[in-house]
């Protein structure tokens, strides 16, 4: 609206924390980005534009004022992705979405379904979205193990579940809205993957940039390539997931977990590897007869409409479950972690034989018992087995409060994509209570994996080595790739304002 300005609201000198408790910062602004114009008045036609005027005035005040600038989301991270001690913004309040656009919105290169095109906010959640995507019959293609990030955030960090055949949230994006230097924006594509028309950037009052080397860097960045407004995917028609949850021996699963052929295992389809296979792992119960593997699968099913249930069904899984089940570890005592992993792990992971329900049933809410630490390894599919013995070895010897959950993610091709291993990645993840050895027990585990000459990455919204010769090892030309990208787009301040300590550390700042 011509002549309207943006509502503005910050709190100064804030100490903000993050959902999981183990990350702490004193912050100088803190903003809460609404949808809405000076005086707290919502916009009419164009509901999302008093938000993106806001993004813009904040992001140029900032430049103008030689400060940094970092977008938060759900606070989501357990590593300080999105953290700095000049501006934080909230974007949560940013979350109005489009479920579906017009043909004459597409580009004329668009080949999938406009019908299906998800147009949100950078805060919208995984829950907001599960909810309006099944109320129209289409479902996210894959996401995280629980709801609470927003989309933005979610893909920041490379944030991926275990669809095998589909790969992370970041690897079905089309577009991103993008504001950079002094507040000026953009609406980022592949070129060779176009998505929206003229008519549609012209609304937004952006100009369409189609680089496909820009949107590889730019869609993995933890918020240094600037303020994401919206993106734009392609949902997929809703399905029902068959669940199953079955305890083995590790021994019986090690050979799967190394070569993903699933045959000897009985499974329901047979030789056929489940759209979602993950295993949570009870470091201490890997003998035989321990029974310390509980298998987690499940297969895409077509979808047709559930009896309502009494009270929802909990079923085991890895990342934020896993967390919630190390919460309660926090007062073992050393001598007594072994036997308290293995009691909490019966008491919260439960078998299930083929349980129906949507992505966004499946992939529910969750709750901490806090402060947490974790870290998340992704090392070849074919080195699994290796990389998880290195893992548990040093969890026992430690005696570590925690557990692993192990997922298979087909590789991505954003340049700074965690899951980069071809055709697949194992995803290994370690939560833990965060305690003063958490991280000590993390570079004993990534020192061992060195040794053993095993590639391995680490998820950037986890505990990171914070070595910048340690992330040239890791992604090599790629890594060259995402700098000469980000140099591109940016001025040296822009650099400058999309930056922080933690991206310095790992030397990704310049």
């Amino acid at each position: 609206m011509a002549g309207e300005k943006p509502f503005l609201s910050f709190q100064e000198d804030v100490d903000w924390v993050n959902k999981h408790q183990n990350v702490r910062a004193r912050v100088k602004r803190l903003y809460d980005v609404w949808n809405r114009w000076e005086g707290g008045v919502a916009p009419g036609e164009h509901q999302w534009q008093a938000g993106l005027l806001a993004l813009r005035h904040i992001v140029a005040e900032a430049q103008a004022a030689g400060r940094r600038v970092r977008a938060l989301g759900g606070a989501w991270s357990l590593s300080e992705a999105a953290v700095c001690a000049d501006y934080m913004l909230n974007t949560k309040p940013l979350n109005y979405t489009v479920v579906g656009l017009a043909p004459s919105d597409c580009s004329a290169g668009f080949t999938g379904h406009p019908e299906r095109l998800v147009f949100a906010q950078a805060g919208a959640s995984i829950l907001e979205l599960n909810g309006w995507l099944e109320d129209r019959s289409l479902s996210l293609p894959t996401s995280g193990a629980s709801n609470g990030q927003t989309i933005a955030g979610a893909l920041a960090t490379g944030t991926h579940g275990s669809a095998n055949q589909i790969g992370s949230m970041q690897d079905y994006m089309i577009g991103l809205h993008l504001i950079g230097d002094n507040g000026r924006d953009i609406w980022l594509e592949r070129d060779s993957r176009p998505g929206v028309s003229a008519d549609f950037a012209d609304r937004l009052g952006t100009t369409i940039v189609r680089d496909d080397d820009l949107f590889r860097a730019a869609v993995v960045s933890f918020g240094s390539f600037g303020i994401v407004h919206a993106v734009l995917f392609e949902a997929v028609p809703i399905f029902l997931f068959e669940a199953y949850c079955r305890r083995f021996d590790y021994s019986a699963l090690r050979n799967a977990l190394n070569t993903l052929d699933v045959s000897s295992l009985g499974l329901p389809d047979g030789a056929a590897l489940p759209f979602h296979f993950e295993t949570v792992l009870n470091p201490y119960g890997t003998k035989n007869g321990d029974r310390g593997a509980f298998l987690r699968f499940m297969y895409q099913r077509p979808y047709r409409a559930l009896p309502p249930s009494p009270a929802p069904t909990v079923v085991t899984r890895v990342g934020d479950d896993a967390l919630s089940i190390v919460g309660f570890l926090t007062a073992a005592l050393p001598d007594q972690v072994p036997s308290a992993v293995t009691l909490l792990m019966s008491q919260f992971v439960s078998p299930v034989e083929a349980e129906l329900g949507t992505h966004g049933q499946t992939f529910g809410s969750t709750s901490f018992r806090g402060p947490l630490a974790s870290c998340e390894i992704g090392v070849p599919a074919g080195k699994a087995a290796d990389a998880i013995d290195i893992v548990t070895d040093t969890i026992r010897r430690r005696l570590f409060p925690g557990l692993l959950g192990i997922r298979f993610v087909k590789s991505s091709d954003a340049s700074l994509a965690f899951t980069r291993f071809a055709p697949m990645t194992c995803t290994i993840e370690v939560p833990g209570t965060a305690a003063d050895g958490a991280l000590d027990a993390y570079r004993e585990m990534w020192d061992g994996l060195e040794k053993a000459a095993i590639d391995y990455t680490l998820h950037w919204g986890q505990c990171m080595r914070l070595e910048p010769a340690w992330v040239r090892r890791a992604y090599g030309s790629d890594l060259d790739d995402w700098l000469t990208a980000r140099r591109n787009w940016l001025s040296p301040a822009g650099r400058r304002m999309f930056s922080s300590d933690w991206l310095e550390r790992l030397g990704l700042a310049d």
